[in-house]
């Protein structure tokens, strides 16, 4: 186990870098399938001296992170530090106040737009209540795979029986594992999670993390939590605030 800088902090004093252990797999020697794209265990998502403010309050300075395949990070903190404003700048959704988000296939900076790259859910995110699990899926579906692994992932994810029911119907722990199955439709190199376990039951939780210990080998996954099991589960962790 090598020590490695998952997230470095420098918050006027106020918090140091943070060093912890974290599982490093070495770079493999083909980066690219010509009838896939870009290999998935060969794409990282690395976010570089990353500051945010809301108006004249700064919410965190400085923080790099990297994330890859192999070894899960989870982003802790207390409440209001941070961590799903950061989920939402590492996934293009929000712009940082300052620093930078690139994408490396390879070593090398790419590019392309994160969207195609990344999966993204929180409880934040809204569903269209109108439509039923399986039109959510396929409304989203880049192509016929994802619609087929969208009947894959309801069954995984234990909504086979509710397929096709409304989403307005769904309790909130069923919305929140419908969340799930979408942002890993389309089978995204890249996971950035926020808190996946939120208004989830044991056995909802269990299907969470069986799926997770699945695809982190392939996957490079960013989970933003302080629930001692969501955080137990990565190899790396570091603190925000």
């Amino acid at each position: 186990m090598e020590q490695a800088c998952i997230l470095s902090i420098d918050k006027d004093g106020e918090a140091a870098a943070r060093t912890t252990p974290f599982s490093r797999r070495p770079y493999p020697e083909k980066t690219m399938d010509d009838n896939k794209g870009p290999a998935q265990n060969s794409i990282i998502i690395e976010g570089a001296s990353i500051t945010h403010r809301f108006g004249t309050r700064t919410i965190f300075t400085g923080v790099s992170i990297v994330a890859f395949p192999g070894g899960p990070a989870a982003i802790t903190g207390p409440n209001g530090s941070g961590k799903s404003t950061l989920l939402e700048i590492l996934a293009g959704l929000r712009r940082p106040t300052d620093g930078s988000v690139m994408m490396r296939i390879q070593g090398e900076p790419h590019t392309a737009s994160l969207e195609r790259f990344v999966g993204f859910a929180s409880p934040r995110l809204r569903l269209y209540e109108e439509l039923t699990a399986l039109e959510t899926l396929d409304f989203i579906a880049q192509n016929r795979l994802s619609r087929e692994r969208g009947r894959e992932l309801i069954g995984r994810f234990g909504l086979e029986d509710r397929a096709h029911s409304r989403v307005g119907a769904f309790s909130t722990g069923m919305m929140q594992r419908l969340k799930l199955i979408a942002a890993a439709l389309n089978d995204p190199p890249i996971l950035l999670l926020d808190e996946p376990c939120s208004n989830l039951d044991e056995d909802g939780r269990r299907l969470v993390f069986e799926y997770l210990a699945s695809v982190k080998d392939r996957k490079a996954i960013v989970i933003a939590t302080n629930d001692p099991g969501e955080a137990d589960f990565c190899e790396g962790r570091a603190s925000l605030g």
